[in-house]
């Protein structure tokens, strides 16, 4: 079963290149942990040869490894790239999305914290596409993880200092806080939380709540 994971994880970044050294990588990984002592030998491995795989180098489409991890929720891949020292925990995407982003759209909470704990940046700030047409400026990870609906990932950012209040400054979504996009979303118990936690529930929008925004990786 664990082969056919690593297997599935390179079909990830058929178009890279330089991704069949990671990939070697982790086959080699997996064949050693096989056969010997997993705290012994995975290291040299994996910070040797990831280090020389280029991690941070964008794919065309413009995501990292890190990224692609993210997304697909691999908490055993995401680990193994944030233990190499080369490895960049907040490498910009399009539109300035970096992989909590990514965690958070995809309700990964255990992917999200460890980014969180490797010290990624929770008060960044990226422009998403709207699902309708157009562009969401400004868009912090709470605003997405409150999108997306997961209770554990929203008490995750908040735990790890993401600013409960911020709003989006521009555009269409000028003045919406994370407390807005759960209300808009339904999710109860994203708002529930939100309101424990200390929000300001007498915030107004500046305009009629739009369609919400999408991120894809194109993978």
């Amino acid at each position: 079963m664990e082969g056919r994971k690593y297997v599935n994880i390179l079909t990830l970044f058929v178009n890279s290149t330089w991704v069949y050294v990671f990939g070697l990588c982790l086959c080699q990984r997996h064949s050693l942990n096989q056969h010997g002592d997993r705290s012994k030998q995975r290291r040299p491995v994996a910070s040797t040869v990831i280090g020389l795989a280029l991690l941070n180098v964008l794919q065309v489409s413009g995501w990292s490894a890190l990224h692609i991890a993210a997304w697909n929720g691999n908490i055993d891949l995401t680990q193994l790239l944030l233990e190499c020292e080369r490895c960049q925990v907040d490498p910009p995407g399009p539109g300035s999305v970096t992989p909590v982003f990514l965690a958070a759209q995809r309700r990964h909470s255990c992917v999200l914290q460890l980014l969180v704990d490797a010290g990624c940046d929770v008060t960044r700030r990226a422009a998403l596409r709207m699902r309708g047409g157009g562009v969401a400026n400004d868009v912090t990870v709470l605003h997405v993880a409150a999108q997306a609906g997961h209770v554990g990932v929203v008490r995750r950012l908040l735990a790890a200092g993401a600013p409960i209040d911020w709003t989006m400054k521009a555009g269409q979504l000028a003045s919406v806080t994370a407390l807005h996009v759960a209300v808009e979303a339904g999710h109860s118990d994203v708002v529930d939380l939100l309101i424990d936690s200390g929000c300001n529930v007498n915030g107004r929008t500046s305009s009629a709540m739009p369609t919400m925004w999408s991120i894809s990786t194109s993978v």
